[in-house]
């Protein structure tokens, strides 16, 4: 069979903006990660072709959305500051291909490793006190067992994707922070709302797909129930409290399509840091960080470890060689330097780095793991080991 088609398509170039606020964290390392609220906030403007109604309000799609991100940022502004910075970004042209979401992927007011979670709205249904939140792509994350506590606190059961297929997760603004490694997934209500069952929500859903999605009747109605809304805004307000708090970043399981680009977030940001800017062309392509060994930690051994490193002509490490440092801390500086991958050079090169493992005696004087400090010099901070003091009583007869 053969198929003769003609299609038109026509180029019409525009000018729209992101809008980005920040509150800025109050712990004074932390306070340069962020965790990131989204929503979109375009639509389809004006058809002047249609006749009657013209404006396509998008009252769904997204002024539900954009109308919770409003809503967060007034509450975090007036709630104290968390240890990490908290981003609010109305992003614009979603329904032109997440172009709005992709511009700030690419270029992020702080480098994408820095942001440990995005947590984006879009299309939101006024229908009533939700019994169940979608949240499709959090299981892919370390984060989900926060997720899921959450989700218990306000006795909402985590509906799975019922289409996995249809590939709902690479069709909002969340994915475009995805592709460059931020971990990031939408909140929305499920089908089951209180007083209904799930075929009722079921059938809303397919009325507005059927009747409203991106036609001009997507409008506001005065009995629409903002009940599940207000809901799912508190739901996204404490996961993101979790996450602006909790000691590490957010990082994609190990393994999921997305790593990959987390790790090229991370490289990007150690190679624009002053670590090699005394050696010009050396270039990583591939970071392994160095983590705190356990034991070292919980003996409480702190200290430097000197190191030795060769990179050959291709960029591999061919050698490692421990100058000084002490026996605990060794392995894990070699573990990982040996596993560094840099740029081909035109020659080898060899330089001595310096490994800093610290140990403060409160966590919140640690640096954010993955730190350097200078040149040729990287600092591995963990928390202090927490040390059971309960002393049991025994009765004595």
């Amino acid at each position: 069979m053969r198929l003769k088609a003609h299609l038109a398509s026509e180029l019409r170039p525009f000018v729209s903006r992101n809008v980005v606020a920040k509150l800025e964290g109050s712990d004074v390392k932390l306070k340069e990660e962020a965790v990131l609220y989204t929503a979109h906030y375009d639509h389809f403007g004006i058809d002047p072709s249609l006749k009657g109604d013209q404006i396509y309000n998008g009252a769904v799609d997204n002024a539900t959305g954009s109308g919770i991100l409003l809503e967060l940022a007034r509450v975090w502004a007036k709630s104290p500051a968390p240890k990490r910075s908290i981003l609010f970004a109305a992003v614009t042209a979603e329904e032109q291909g997440l172009l709005g979401s992709e511009y700030f992927g690419k270029h992020p007011s702080i480098p994408a490793s820095k942001i440990s979670l995005d947590l984006n709205y879009d299309a939101l249904a006024p229908l009533g006190e939700p019994e169940e939140v979608e949240v499709s792509g959090a299981e892919r994350t370390t984060f989900y067992p926060a997720v899921e506590a959450v989700a218990k606190e306000f006795k909402l059961a985590i509906k799975p994707d019922a289409q996995p297929g249809a590939g709902h997760y690479y069709r909002s603004d969340h994915f475009s922070l995805s592709r460059v490694g931020i971990p990031a997934f939408s909140i929305s209500e499920g089908m089951k709302f209180k007083g209904h069952d799930t075929a009722w929500g079921e059938a809303q859903a397919k009325d507005y797909v059927d009747h409203h999605y991106h036609q001009v009747s997507d409008e506001f109605h005065e009995n629409w129930n903002f009940n599940g809304l207000a809901k799912m805004t508190r739901f996204g307000f404490e996961l993101g409290m979790k996450a602006a708090n909790q000691p590490r970043l957010v990082e994609w399981h190990k393994g999921d399509e997305f790593e990959a680009a987390r790790k090229a977030s991370l490289v990007a940001e150690i190679n624009n840091s002053p670590l090699f800017e005394n050696l010009p062309g050396l270039r990583l392509v591939e970071y392994v960080p160095i983590n705190y060994p356990p034991l070292a930690r919980q003996t409480r051994v702190s200290g430097d470890v000197k190191l030795r490193v060769v990179v050959d002509r291709t960029g591999h490490v061919s050698e490692t060689t421990v100058l000084s440092g002490h026996a605990l801390l060794q392995q894990a500086a070699l573990d990982a330097v040996r596993r560094w991958e840099f740029v081909p050079l035109s020659d080898s090169k060899q330089f001595e780095i310096i490994c800093t493992f610290a140990l403060p005696f409160k966590e919140e004087d640690c640096l954010p793991e993955k730190t350097v400090v200078g040149s040729l010099h990287i600092e591995v901070c963990a928390p202090p080991p927490i040390i059971n003091t309960t002393i049991q009583n025994r009765a004595h007869s």
